[in-house]
């Protein structure tokens, strides 16, 4: 039971560590990816193990880069409908 817990709490946590633009927890990403690149431990890393443990599926993609992303789009769709006119 207590387990159960720990890993529920880790998979939260780093749901949460991806879902914060604060600046501080952009950088806590940055070293958990980093940490996961060479082999090291990571949150992120026990999250996809515990989620996957708990039958859950994660998909983890920090919002600013969505919204980056969703931006990029809505600028070369304008540029494209100006060039058009």
């Amino acid at each position: 039971m207590v387990k159960m817990e720990c890993k529920s709490t880790k998979v939260k946590s780093t749901v949460r560590l991806y879902c914060n633009e604060d600046s501080a927890m952009k950088m806590v990403r940055e070293f958990e990816e980093q940490a996961e690149e060479m082999g090291r431990r990571s949150l992120v890393k026990e999250a996809f193990r515990f989620a996957e443990e708990l039958g859950l599926e994660l998909d983890l993609e920090h919002l600013w880069s969505v919204k980056t992303e969703v931006r990029k789009c809505q600028d070369e769709k304008l540029d494209e409908e100006v060039r058009n006119q």
